[in-house]
């Protein structure tokens, strides 16, 4: 049969074979068949998944009387599934809507410290940036001594949509 346009189908069998096509998946909406990839099918399910660290001895540019927020260069990548991490802005871009889990570990090493210091994750809609989670600690630190624990950290779970921008930033008060 030679069908030139739209085709209604009543009833379709499942084949689960494991001689199906393997290049194409026929869809059924409401009696209509229409032809899907398996690339489509694959890439409306992809997953995200990033790690980067940086580098071993990271300056975090704050010195004693600074205040606020820098970026952090995570600028390399231990795995980035579909590049969705940029090492030039050290921003992650959400490649589609979707629930997204952010994790970040700070760990200090100052040679003489008692200031307020914490980390904060922060995401940038449509050029409206705010601060999703945040953690503020007082840092004690004596030579190689921690009075306080050296290594914090911070995560959320949040609720973003393509084009959407994360990244993360220290804090020193």
């Amino acid at each position: 049969m030679d069908v030139n346009g739209d085709l209604k189908v009543r009833i379709v069998n499942l084949d689960t074979g494991v001689l199906s096509p393997k290049d194409s998946i026929l869809v059924v909406n409401a009696g209509v068949v229409n032809r899907v990839t398996s690339q489509q099918i694959f890439d409306s399910h992809l997953k995200s998944f990033v790690k980067a660290t940086g580098s071993a001895t990271t300056s975090l540019g704050l010195v004693v009387g600074s205040t606020g927020y820098k970026r952090i260069a995570f600028n390399t990548e231990l795995f980035d599934e579909n590049n969705d991490y940029n090492t030039s802005s050290y921003e992650f871009v959400a490649p589609k809507d979707g629930i997204y889990s952010v994790y970040v570990q700070y760990e200090s090493s100052s040679l003489l410290a008692a200031t307020s210091v914490g980390v904060a994750i922060f995401t940038d809609r449509s050029g409206t940036v705010a601060i999703e989670a945040e953690e503020v600690y007082t840092n004690v630190a004596f030579a190689t001594f921690f009075v306080s624990p050296p290594t914090r950290k911070t995560q959320t779970l949040g609720k973003l949509n393509a084009g959407d921008k994360v990244f993360l930033e220290p804090l020193q008060i």
